[in-house]
């Protein structure tokens, strides 16, 4: 029953953006969004919450059970809690795209959470571990940086990177710096999409990029329009070739 919980999940998704609820969680409170699948997938994942049994991040359970009540923020319905986000965004081969979130009143949200989905290309037959595009997703609050997907280093092997920290792990007014690097593309530039929710009281972003903020669910302000646009065609460069799994 999974998969049909799933697709009426995704399809709820679109909705909330397609509809304009991204703007404060009313109706029509932002332009109509045409979300990627890049967005729809990094929606579902980043609130999906832990099974009792099993190990988060494992073969058993992976990012856990899907909950648009943990992913999209409504009005009346989950307090302060905002979301943030941006779709289609490009970033340089090399280089790092960062986002300044500022947290307002943290006790009204379980968690801050923010995950990072890019739609790889096809890698060489036979390779079991080997991203074409490699993108890395961090979070550092309090001078500590915290990697995705349970792990303490960068992750290599997937191109969903999730990083959750607990409300008590976090303080009003506090700022949390997320970032995305291009750690290895095959080409000049690769777009992705990035999600993040929490008690979010402000955002902003370093010189070169320009996401859209969208403000906690009790301040009702119109948001800009995202930027749908794909990067522009580059040439592409030989796909990396697999390497030795004890290697990486």
């Amino acid at each position: 029953m999974a998969t049909p919980a799933t697709a009426g999940a995704a399809a709820l998704v679109r909705q909330y953006f397609e509809e304009g609820f991204y703007g404060n969680g009313t109706k029509n409170s932002a332009p109509p969004h045409e979300p990627t699948g890049a967005l729809v997938k990094a929606v579902l994942l980043n609130g999906a919450q832990k099974i009792a049994s099993g190990s988060m991040y494992g073969n058993s359970q992976g990012y856990g059970r899907v909950s648009l009540y943990h992913s999209l923020p409504i009005v009346e319905a989950q307090g302060n809690m905002g979301l943030f986000f941006v779709d289609a965004e490009p970033v340089e081969d090399g280089r790092t795209r960062t986002y300044e979130i500022t947290l307002g009143s943290v006790a009204q949200c379980p968690d801050f959470r923010a995950t990072l989905v890019w739609t790889d290309e096809p890698a060489g037959a036979g390779c079991k571990r080997c991203l074409v595009n490699d993108l890395d997703l961090t979070v550092t609050t309090g001078g500590r940086v915290v990697y995705p997907n349970g792990k303490k280093r960068a992750d290599r092997r997937n191109n969903a990177e999730r990083v959750v920290l607990p409300g008590d792990a976090l303080a009003d007014g506090q700022t949390v710096r997320v970032e995305v690097r291009a750690t290895n593309l095959n080409r000049e530039s690769f777009a992705y999409a990035l999600v993040v929710v929490g008690c979010i009281d402000a955002a902003g972003t370093g010189p070169t990029a320009s996401p859209v903020v969208v403000p906690p669910t009790d301040i009702p302000t119109e948001a800009a329009p995202i930027p749908t646009g794909v990067p522009t065609a580059a040439p592409v460069r030989p796909v990396p070739k697999c390497k030795d799994d004890k290697k990486i």
